[in-house]
């Protein structure tokens, strides 16, 4: 078989399955677009008719909105392109190269880049149709829940990462450190971005009119985040969080810790996410009650057990944390209510690590031993008090250990073993 025959039959093998890739992509697109037009009608409100549930109408948009995701057209792209590649090398080989050959090499460039061209034009034409389904703002801040609730968890395990090999003597910590510092930055300059899109998706109040149920205390927990994150106390991770200042009004704050407790009350599913706010929303406020309630909340909403967060298609509405409190005064007396309460010893390192985090995070010129000492010293006194401290400290020394503490702060979390006597001789 020739040269030129084997590209020609690349070239037709690509072109065929370019036009059958492109074919069924517009098949695709053109349906959800019927869809989404069926879609905003069954919306639409009616009196005799009961709303038909969130969640439900969540999951029809994802799948609707991942159609041309799910026709693999760039997985069918990407194996134009591969053979489009293996023409053009198997056609540069033969020397000299003819006229034909040349318009075969050209054809088998343009094939690929015109499959890539016409999804992406399809995948636009879809797009400000999915934007205008009255679910769309609400899509959209549970997107941006769940990029900032991921987004704080990476900077803060960089973070820690950084602290623990800032404090190693390795030969070599020093550049490693760097190296981690600069990963701690972009992840926390990553967050900031998360939580800057979280706040003006917040931001769009529009509540569509549609014929819908969201879960109960939904509403009332989007209600009351929507004002907590205006507020601009509210930080990224990488800076220190600032003193209560009172940015919200006195009858905007009690609204919101009113709605954020209610929806911790109702709903279940996303529980953590509503305590954690309701947390953060009261350490706005300096006052004893405040500082109470912020305790109370937080050891409530460390002892929730989180759902792990899923794809938007099995879990439309996650238990995604938007914020938390981050001052030491909270975790802080988060620990004291958790030894009045006699809470489980994992609920009681976590609490204490808690603190310990918050402590580093607010004295950020502080080497990070010196800062964590207090929370290191009320472990040791948790520790004396438990009768099997076993199950504490496997999770309070690697946690103080991630946060850089000293081998002398990690020998007081040892327990003292009562020492058998000694056999008596014999006579």
């Amino acid at each position: 078989m020739s040269v030129g025959a084997a590209l020609g039959a690349v070239l037709v093998a690509a072109a065929v399955l370019a036009a059958a890739t492109s074919i069924r992509l517009h098949a695709a697109v053109r349906e959800a677009a019927r869809e989404l037009r069926d879609g905003e009608r069954r919306l639409e409100p009616h009196p005799h008719e009961p709303g038909r549930r969130l969640e439900d109408e969540l999951r029809w948009y994802a799948d609707v909105a991942a159609v041309p995701h799910d026709s693999r057209w760039r997985f069918a792209a990407a194996v134009v392109a591969v053979l489009a590649g293996i023409g053009l090398v198997v056609g540069l080989v033969e020397r000299p190269v003819t006229l034909p050959a040349a318009g075969v090499l050209v054809a088998l460039v343009l094939v690929p880049a015109w499959l890539i061209a016409d999804g992406v034009r399809a995948e636009a034409a879809l797009r400000p149709a999915v934007g205008r389904v009255p679910l769309a703002p609400v899509r959209r801040l549970e997107d941006a829940l769940v990029r900032a609730d991921r987004d704080a968890r990476r900077a803060g395990r960089a973070h820690r990462s950084w602290l623990r090999t800032a404090a190693a003597g390795y030969p070599g910590a020093p550049l490693v450190a760097r190296r981690r510092a600069g990963s701690y930055a972009r992840a926390a300059a990553r967050h900031g971005r998360a939580l800057a899109t979280l706040r003006r998706a917040a931001a769009a109040r529009h509540e569509p009119a549609v014929r819908i149920r969201p879960p109960a205390g939904y509403a009332e927990g989007l209600r009351g985040l929507r004002t907590l994150l205006t507020d601009p106390t509210i930080t990224p991770l990488a800076t220190p969080p600032r003193p209560p200042v009172g940015g919200l009004k006195d009858d905007a704050w009690a609204a919101a810790v009113a709605d954020l407790s209610r929806a911790a009350e109702l709903d279940g599913d996303r529980r953590s996410r509503w305590l954690f706010a309701a947390a953060a929303c009261a350490e706005l406020r300096d006052d004893p009650p405040a500082r109470e309630s912020a305790a109370r909340w937080s050891l409530a909403a460390l002892a929730t057990p989180r759902r792990p967060l899923g794809p938007p298609r099995t879990d439309p509405l996650p238990d995604a944390v938007a914020v938390e409190p981050r001052r030491p005064d909270t975790w802080a007396a988060a620990v004291r209510r958790a030894r009045t309460t006699t809470a489980t010893p994992e609920l009681l390192a976590e609490a204490v690590l808690r603190w310990a985090y918050a402590l580093v995070r607010t004295a950020p010129g502080t080497p990070a031993a010196d800062a964590i000492d207090p929370a290191v010293t009320e472990a040791a006194a948790i520790m004396a008090d438990l009768p099997d401290p076993d199950p504490y400290l496997r999770i309070v020394r690697p946690g103080f250990e991630q946060l850089g503490a000293r081998s002398a702060q990690l020998s007081r979390l040892v327990p003292l073993r009562p020492v058998a006597p000694a056999p008596a001789p014999a006579s």
